[in-house]
């Protein structure tokens, strides 16, 4: 688990909405790669995080429920094939 006492280490990529990503598992053990990747949607995980910032009560249960149904096409190396 993440801290935030320890958070700016581990962070990989700060997206435009304030939120932060950290890398674990296979993208750990190739961050390059993996910040590639994320990197090449960065926008679109932006838009969502901010929508989960702003999103208050019975809101917050929409939003998050979009985030799980929602599929990224991320683009990057094709490594782990």
């Amino acid at each position: 688990m993440i801290s935030a006492s320890n958070s700016g280490k581990c962070v990989a990529i700060w997206l435009t909405s304030g939120w932060w990503v950290a890398f674990r598992n296979e993208f750990a053990r190739a961050a390059q790669i993996a910040t590639e990747i994320i990197a090449s949607v960065e926008d679109e995980l932006s838009v969502v995080t901010a929508a989960l910032e702003r999103a208050r009560g019975p809101k917050m249960a929409e939003a998050k429920d979009r985030l799980w149904t929602m599929t990224f096409h991320a683009e990057g190396p094709d490594y782990w094939r």
